[in-house]
């Protein structure tokens, strides 16, 4: 059996955030979840993202150094529609393995994971436009 990311799902929960008076460590349950969303999954390799003005920007793929083929994506959930807003493929201009992104003034960064343990020198942010 083949597995096909188009048969997964990718499912967002949106919890209370906690007050700083419940202490320095809070257990969330069932009773502080106040969203839950399911998305398309259609592709590979979670990696790490972040949320913005109710949209999850969520990178995903290892770049070019991925033998079976996961390459470097965003995807834009919107969570008020459950619906894929925007897609980057992005392999030609991020061929490194994407580790997380963050938003800030108007732009997505894009950290990778490329290090000099793993031979490649400086660490890569690669600096994207936001989508329209």
């Amino acid at each position: 059996m083949t597995l096909r990311a188009e048969d997964n799902f990718y499912i967002a929960y949106r919890f209370r955030i906690p007050a700083l008076s419940e202490g320095p460590e809070v257990v969330l349950t069932v009773d502080d979840l106040q969203q839950q969303v399911i998305f398309p999954y259609e592709t590979w390799f979670t990696q790490s993202g972040c949320m913005r003005e109710g949209k999850i920007y969520y990178c995903f793929g290892v770049g070019e150094i991925d033998p079976e083929g996961r390459p470097s994506r965003i995807r834009v959930y919107d969570t008020d529609t459950g619906t894929i807003a925007a897609k980057y493929d992005l392999n030609a201009e991020i061929p490194l393995e994407m580790e997380d992104l963050v938003i800030k003034d108007g732009w997505i960064y894009v950290n990778t994971n490329s290090s000099p343990k793993r031979g490649q020198g400086d660490p890569v942010i690669y600096k994207l436009s936001m989508p329209k």
